[in-house]
C-alpha cells in the first residue's frame, strides 16, 4: 500500500485484537530498528487508551481512567493478557544478522518494514515459527528491492497478498489527486513507483539494465 496510509497502524491493531480475543496466542511483532518498535507500541497504546474494554483484557496494572500509567505500561516490550496470550516486540538486530532474536518462538509473527531487514537477519525470523503447526507470518513494507525475501514472497503463489494502489486511496478519501500529482513532480519515477504505486521497481535508479533481467541472468549457469 502507499506510504503513510496505515500499514503499521493495521499491523498493530491486528496483533492486538488477535491476542485479546484468542486464548494462548503468542505473537511476535518485529521491526528493523528500535525506534520503529516504539512506533508499533505507540499504536497499540493509542488503541488501548481509546478502548477501556480492550485495556481490561490485558494484565496491565492500570486503574480505569489512568491514561498516563497505561501509556507507560504499554511502552514496555511485552504485553500479556488475562486469556494467557501475549504480544512481544523485538528489533530485528540487523547489525548482528538477527542472532539476538535466537531462542524466541511464536505462533504468529508480524514483520513491519520487512524489506528493510536483510535476508541474513530475516532467516532468524522464519525459524521462530517452527514449533507451531498452525503458525502464521505477516509482513508489510514498501517494495524497495527486487530479489530479496519480500519480493520473492510477493511473487510466490503460496503466499496470500494484499496490494492497495494510490487510486484506491484517492477513491476512499485517504489521499487526494492533487497530492498525488505533487508527489509525481517531487519524486523520481522509481520513488513514486515504490511509495505510491506500491510496485516493485523494474529498473535501478541509475542502472543500465532492468532488475528483472539481472535476476533472470543470475539464475542461469555461467557459460564459456
Amino acid at each position: 500500500a502507499p506510504t503513510r496510509i496505515g500499514k503499521t497502524w493495521s499491523l498493530a491493531r491486528a496483533a492486538l485484537i488477535d491476542a485479546a480475543l484468542k486464548p494462548n496466542e503468542s505473537i511476535g511483532l518485529i521491526a528493523p530498528a528500535y525506534h520503529k518498535t516504539k512506533y508499533i507500541m505507540s499504536h497499540i497504546g493509542d488503541c488501548l487508551t481509546k478502548s477501556p474494554a480492550l485495556a481490561q483484557m490485558t494484565d496491565l496494572d492500570v486503574k480505569a481512567g489512568d491514561i498516563e500509567r497505561l501509556k507507560k505500561e504499554v511502552s514496555k516490550h511485552k504485553i500479556t493478557f488475562k486469556n494467557k496470550s501475549y504480544i512481544e516486540v523485538l528489533t530485528a538486530d540487523v547489525q548482528g544478522q538477527g542472532f539476538a532474536m535466537m531462542g524466541r518462538g511464536y505462533k504468529k509473527v508480524f514483520v513491519d518494514e520487512s524489506p528493510e531487514i536483510p535476508d541474513e537477519a530475516y532467516s532468524k525470523i522464519l525459524r521462530m515459527l517452527g514449533e507451531s503447526e498452525d503458525a502464521m507470518l505477516f509482513e508489510i513494507g514498501n517494495p524497495w528491492f527486487v530479489g530479496d525475501h519480500f519480493h520473492k514472497h510477493f511473487q510466490d503463489p503460496f503466499w496470500n497478498k494484499i496490494h492497495i494502489s494510490w487510486q484506491t486511496c484517492v477513491k476512499e478519501g485517504r489521499l487526494t489527486k492533487e497530492y498525488i500529482e505533487e508527489m509525481k513532480q517531487e519524486l523520481t519515477s522509481m520513488e513514486f513507483k515504490v511509495l505510491y504505486e506500491a510496485q516493485f521497481p523494474t529498473e535501478s535508479e541509475y542502472g543500465i539494465f532492468r532488475n528483472d533481467w539481472l535476476i533472470e541472468a543470475s539464475k542461469k549457469p555461467p557459460t564459456d
